[in-house]
């Protein structure tokens, strides 16, 4: 289901090209890393990592806006000992992939997202749904399924509330597994502190 959702939101994505160009936007992030260590078995390792990216957006940002994300997680790893030993791995899979509606207040988000809750980097009581890793400079984490909706108020207090559905693994500070079958539900009120 997941796969079919993709090649969906990849061929409208095709398909409003040709309409409205300049709202199709295409970008990516590469990376490489090596290790070199004689104490190993394989004492050559590498790596590649590539998240290609789709964006597309129908209608203005001062009003409201439909705009879509697809991208994914290609990466392969080559472990050897130079002409005898090799060993390989590699994945495919979704990094992000959700469609959203926003308006000046409001913004409703469904699919495979990042949410979180501030840009705290080393101690983050408030890491919820994400696995960023403090020490890694791209900031990689898996998304959630799930639909976020917030409304931001006047005053800069905002709503945000969640139903997170489909996801087997558990999520940041969970110990158990996650519940099969059943969405998840939550919320979360920020309110600006006066002066």
């Amino acid at each position: 289901m997941k796969t079919r959702f993709t090649i969906l939101l990849l061929f409208i994505a095709a398909i409003f090209h040709e309409v409205v160009a300049q709202d199709l936007e295409f970008k990516g992030q590469a990376s490489v890393w090596g290790n070199f260590n004689p104490t190993n078995d394989l004492q050559l390792w590498g790596g590649a990592r590539y998240l290609p990216q789709f964006n597309f957006k129908l209608g203005e940002p001062s009003k409201s806006l439909l705009d879509f994300e697809a991208s994914a997680n290609l990466n392969g790893t080559l472990g050897t000992l130079p002409f005898d030993t090799n060993y390989t791995d590699g994945s495919i899979k979704p990094y992000r992939l959700w469609a959203r509606y926003s308006t000046e207040q409001l913004e409703i988000r469904a699919g495979l997202q990042k949410i979180n809750f501030g840009s705290a980097s080393m101690i983050r009581p408030l890491m919820w749904f994400d696995q960023i890793d403090p020490r890694d400079p791209l900031q990689l984490t898996d998304g959630v399924w799930g639909i976020l909706g917030r409304y931001y108020f006047l005053n800069n207090a905002n709503l945000w509330l969640w139903v997170l559905y489909g996801n087997e693994n558990p999520k940041t500070w969970e110990v158990g597994n996650t519940s099969q079958h059943q969405p998840e539900f939550g919320g979360r009120f920020q309110m600006p502190v006066p002066k």
